[in-house]
């Protein structure tokens, strides 16, 4: 029998946070800030059953999911980011199969489910335990084959760095965006 509870990465392995004041184009964490969370399970991507066309309803297999992951959040989180400003939601989906176990490593999965479907999936089991998720400003997803785990890292950060610092990290200058 496998656990199934939920784990705070925060706690089992901490960041190491920059405290310098110096500008830098490297993130700045603020320890108080930032959750790294682990939830155990086989991913679910999003996803609506149409019946006779009038009504839609989810899947149980993606309830339960959600609930599962709505549950280990709250619990870890415990009204943590009320009232902040902006949120940085990152995933990383974790997905074993035969191969990924011959093979011991870790790669990127590059099979469905889409992992736009699966980032939705994770944001609307978060509605309920994140302030508001019109305050998801930033973030990746990431698809990944591990040997062992499979399940999904949630990684909420109420720090982003500067709007400009963010778009220059992703290669786009911010005065093309502000020029008529």
């Amino acid at each position: 029998m496998t656990d199934t509870s939920p784990v705070d990465l925060n706690s089992a392995n901490p960041h190491k946070h920059c405290t310098s004041k110096k500008k830098s184009k490297s993130p700045v964490w603020k320890p108080a800030m930032l959750k790294t969370i682990f939830v155990r399970g086989k991913p679910r991507p999003y996803s609506l059953i149409a019946n006779a066309g009038r009504y839609s309803f989810k899947p149980d297999r993606l309830v339960q999911w959600q609930t599962k992951i709505s549950n280990a959040v709250g619990r870890i989180l415990d009204g943590e980011f009320q009232g902040v400003d902006y949120l940085r939601l990152d995933l990383v989906f974790c997905f074993t199969t035969q191969k990924a176990r011959k093979a011991g490593g870790l790669a990127f999965h590059d099979k469905r489910p889409d992992f736009d479907n699966l980032r939705k999936s994770v944001q609307d089991a978060l509605k309920d335990v994140t302030p508001d998720d019109s305050k998801i400003v930033i973030g990746t997803t990431t698809k990944i084959l591990t040997p062992h785990k499979e399940g999904v890292v949630i990684l909420l950060d109420s720090t982003p760095l500067d709007v400009f610092d963010e778009l220059e990290i992703l290669g786009i200058n911010p005065q093309f965006l502000l020029e008529q």
